[in-house]
């Protein structure tokens, strides 16, 4: 439910070779525990690896030369070794040679014939074969059965892919496996192949198998989310994010990946969905409550405002709502909550713009949150402007008291 019920830590510090653990209940009130994971260097190396990736998606992305050789020229006479070399280098360069038959460098005569057409059709390269100081063509069982010197040129292709050098050995097939899954999304793989590898990682089950897909993911993404929070706040005031330490009494920028969208659960770089989150002050705080929220979702092809919703509640906080009137933090929240209400008292709401499209007059989470900061007087340091419409702000009339609003 995005809830977290118990988290014991302080035991490594208390009890040798123990390790923290999360205590996992069931839905119903009273129940007794379900299952504990065990705060170990496996399941922190697993998470410390996906986490940076959950915020860049390109962070393991690399390119790789890959080399292929190629036969260039061949000459029977050492005189023209040289020559040979040198149009070799101008050609490709980067090449080597083999003394001998090319039978015997590709293994067979059927093999060097095969190797020869191959190269003739993929690279349109007319290579040079001098028998005896004279160029002519000849038949390649004959070609492949003279024994001289063969110059062969490199040709460079780079390949994109990831580079998991830097993941710790105990976490690299899963961490490869996970990105592998959630990138490629219902192209490659069902929604239970990613939950089966964080249960994996885990040692629990994951919501439940028979949910529809939509759901399914849900309850995977929310217990990423969860397991970033609990790491990363410590004493319950520090973000995921080391940079970025939650301060009492202030507001901030949260986001956290759009899953489930069309035509592909896969994850793209600018699917974020944004919200604003405010943190009590240290006198004021309550155990178990969660910090308020200020957010937008779709409904009924609508952008509709939602407060402290349970999606919101393990949001990675990447920046700062500070006001240009010099509030304080309790005095900026409660100004963007008049906002929120004025915009939520006054249907029907603006339309709602599906990811991936971008239409006139349409808006998202994203603008609602730019909106409404800029409608109290604030401004925020997070890359808001970089999410998908969070560019696109919400027309500043919907904040105002609803006779003040501009009637369609």
């Amino acid at each position: 439910d995005g809830v977290w019920d118990a988290a014991v830590t302080g035991i490594e510090g208390s009890i040798d070779d123990a390790v923290d653990q999360i205590v996992i209940s069931g839905g119903t009130k009273g129940a007794a525990p379900t299952g504990l994971i065990a705060v170990d260097a496996d399941l922190k190396n697993f998470f410390g690896s996906v986490k940076p990736w959950y915020n860049n998606l390109s962070y393991y992305d690399t390119t790789v030369a890959v080399g292929s050789w190629i036969l260039h020229n061949a000459t029977s006479a050492e005189d023209n070794y040289n020559s040979y070399w040198l149009d070799c280098l101008a050609k490709w360069g980067y090449c080597q040679y083999r003394d001998g038959t090319l039978s015997a460098l590709y293994g067979s005569e059927t093999a060097c014939i095969r190797a020869i057409v191959a190269i003739q059709a993929l690279t349109s390269h007319d290579f040079t074969l001098e028998v005896d100081g004279e160029r002519h063509p000849q038949p390649l069982s004959v070609v492949c059965n003279i024994s001289w010197r063969a110059y062969f040129g490199r040709v460079i292709t780079e390949l994109s892919g990831k580079n998991f050098s830097l993941v710790p050995m105990d976490a690299i097939e899963q961490v490869a496996d996970f990105v592998k899954i959630w990138e490629a999304g219902q192209n490659g793989f069902e929604v239970e192949d990613l939950a089966d590898v964080l249960e994996d990682v885990l040692g629990v089950t994951i919501g439940t198998e028979s949910d529809p897909d939509g759901e399914r993911l849900r309850d995977v993404h929310q217990a990423l989310l969860n397991i970033f929070t609990l790491l990363g706040q410590g004493d319950g005031n520090q973000s995921p994010d080391a940079e970025l330490a939650r301060e009492a009494d202030a507001v901030y920028v949260t986001r956290r990946r759009v899953v489930g969208g069309l035509p592909s659960w896969a994850m793209a770089e600018l699917d974020w969905h944004a919200a604003l989150e405010y943190t009590y002050p240290t006198a004021n705080r309550v155990a178990n409550f969660h910090n308020p929220t200020i957010s937008a979702f779709a409904m009924n092809g609508k952008v509709v405002a939602l407060r402290n919703h349970p999606s919101d509640r393990n949001n990675i906080p990447v920046g700062a709502v500070t006001s240009t009137r010099h509030l304080t933090g309790t005095q900026l929240w409660l100004a963007l909550i008049e906002s929120d209400r004025n915009y939520r008292e006054c249907p029907p709401y603006v339309d709602y713009d599906n990811p991936g499209l971008d239409t006139e007059n349409q808006y998202n989470s994203n603008g609602y949150i730019a909106a409404i900061v800029d409608s109290v007087g604030a401004t925020h340091t997070s890359p808001l402007g970089d999410h998908f419409l969070g560019d696109d702000p919400v027309p500043s009339s919907e904040f105002l008291e609803c006779e003040y609003q501009d009637i369609d």
